[in-house]
């Protein structure tokens, strides 16, 4: 019979260790400050926010061939705090993509560019202009 309490006691204090620390974690979730974020444009998709002036953005997209160039690696630099250029480097096929941004408007909560996106001299293709709002 004291086996059976020794478990019991385990068991409740187990239990109580794992509410004390979901408590824990919902309490601390609940109080973590929002996060301003950006989402970099998956195979040259344009985004209505704008890089700071001066700010440089690098990132590596590694993704399925059927939705792009399945080795990318993208740049944008904000060159004002209304314009900014991007470059993609596509490794297979080998490419070259460029796109510039002007905000129109940049009023929180409104967003409102335009630009030229996938230009790609490299593959004899046009830049395709574009307005976006958000």
């Amino acid at each position: 019979m004291a086996k059976s309490r020794k478990q019991i006691g385990r068991f409740r204090h187990n239990r109580l260790n794992l509410v004390a620390a979901i408590t824990m974690l919902l309490m601390s979730l609940a109080n973590i400050p929002s996060a301003m974020a950006t989402t970099k444009g998956l195979s040259q998709i344009v985004t209505p926010d704008l890089q700071g002036e001066g700010d440089l953005s690098l990132s590596l997209q590694i993704q399925d061939k059927r939705i792009a160039n399945p080795y990318e690696l993208q740049a944008e630099l904000g060159l004002t705090k209304w314009a900014e250029v991007a470059v993609f480097r596509g490794f297979q096929p080998d490419d070259w993509i460029f796109g510039t941004e002007i905000g129109l408007l940049a009023k929180e909560p409104y967003l409102l560019s335009v630009g030229f996106v996938n230009w790609s001299p490299h593959l004899n293709v046009d830049p395709q202009p574009y307005i976006e709002a958000g």
